[in-house]
């Protein structure tokens, strides 16, 4: 698979979206415009630098997952609004490029609902900025 233009007809919302284990794919600028996902879930798509071709989604409703994305730099691409229902889940796990999360969410309701995050295994990210719309963490 070197295209995701198959996604062409499910361009509608309120989906989870998964991309797994596709070693030829270096970016998603083949995707449709979704607007709204249940779900965003990346994993192995080693060629992958940064989340170009999603910029017209608008919302992630309850999970964002990027693991073991082995070029994966940032995020830029990605400026979805986040968090919109209680219980949700960021995930970023071995992405030993990833340098930067910064600028790729706006957290909307972090404060009053239940969310759980994962950063671990990117060797290579410098700082947490992106996460200091929180006004304090969780206990």
């Amino acid at each position: 698979l070197t295209s995701l233009e198959f996604a062409g007809s499910t361009a509608s919302t309120d989906f989870n979206l998964s991309l797994v284990e596709l070693p030829l794919i270096s970016d998603l600028s083949t995707l449709p415009d979704f607007t709204n996902l249940q779900g965003l879930f990346i994993r192995e798509l080693d060629l992958l630098t940064d989340l170009s071709g999603l910029e017209n989604l608008s919302s992630i409703q309850f999970s964002l997952q990027l693991l073991e994305n082995d070029n994966l730099q940032n995020l830029n691409g990605l400026t979805a609004d986040f968090g919109l229902s209680s219980n949700t889940i960021l995930r970023f796990f071995e992405n030993p490029s990833l340098q930067s999360i910064d600028g790729a969410l706006n957290f909307l309701g972090m404060n009053n609902v239940s969310h759980s995050i994962y950063i671990e295994g990117n060797t290579s990210l410098v700082n947490l900025n992106g996460l200091q719309q929180w006004s304090r963490l969780p206990e």
